[in-house]
């Protein structure tokens, strides 16, 4: 019998890699979880890192925003923009019909910024990490899929100071937190709705890494992507 496939996930924040640990420990626990942080550099170093151990397939995984109105829990991924660069196209995708993209635009905390994007280009789901997490593994020929649980839609608001929180490393930097909190531009009320919005976007991750890993190791040809 040929060996199982094995699958490395890698989370750009600390706080998802924790939370999608909890879930997988007993329902899938031979899938690898690492943490990448979100600029290139550490997306790339983890890529390489990751790249060594020689994966059937390594995914990016964790909760984003979605900037039109979207029906799945984990939209199927199969195109990553950019705002100055061309489109490239995973390997591999989750489960799914409908076909999604993601841009890597950055934090898009309100309403407003949400629409402008919107409107010039054809993503559904932002994110900062994607591209420079695909660049990467084109770069070293690796099977790869994004995996992104829609944790705000497209009529939600994040505080503003939320792209401050996060250290390139992908930990949480609690001493902003507490800043925003103070300076009245966060809520304990807020910060609530958004940890109950990303546990459940990142439960429903959870689940498709898991029937992504069963479909890997079962029926591959499922979740690749036609170029």
């Amino acid at each position: 019998m040929p060996p199982a496939p094995t699958m490395c996930v890698l989370c750009p924040l600390e706080h998802e890699r924790q939370a999608l640990a909890q879930r997988l420990a007993t329902r899938a626990p031979v899938i690898e979880l690492r943490t990448s942080g979100t600029n290139r550099e550490h997306v790339h170093r983890a890529v390489a890192e990751a790249s060594s151990r020689s994966p059937a397939l390594l995914v990016l995984a964790g909760v984003a925003g979605a900037i039109r109105e979207v029906t799945e829990p984990v939209p199927r991924i199969t195109s990553i923009e950019s705002p100055h660069a061309s489109t490239l196209r995973p390997t591999h995708a989750p489960p799914g019909v409908a076909e999604h993209g993601i841009t890597s635009a950055g934090l898009t905390p309100d309403v407003s910024s949400k629409r402008r994007l919107a409107a010039t280009s054809g993503a559904t789901l932002v994110d900062y990490e994607s591209r420079d997490f695909a660049a990467a593994c084109i770069e070293r020929k690796l099977n790869f899929a994004v995996v992104r649980g829609v944790s705000d839609g497209p009529n939600d608001e994040l505080p503003p100071d939320a792209g401050l929180w996060i250290s390139a490393d992908g930990r949480t930097r609690l001493g902003m937190v507490v800043l925003s909190l103070i300076r009245g531009r966060a809520t304990i009320g807020g910060l609530k709705q958004l940890q109950s919005r990303g546990n459940e976007a990142l439960n429903a991750v959870a689940d498709t890494l898991i029937a992504m890993y069963q479909l890997l190791r079962d029926s591959p040809d499922a979740l690749r992507v036609e170029p």
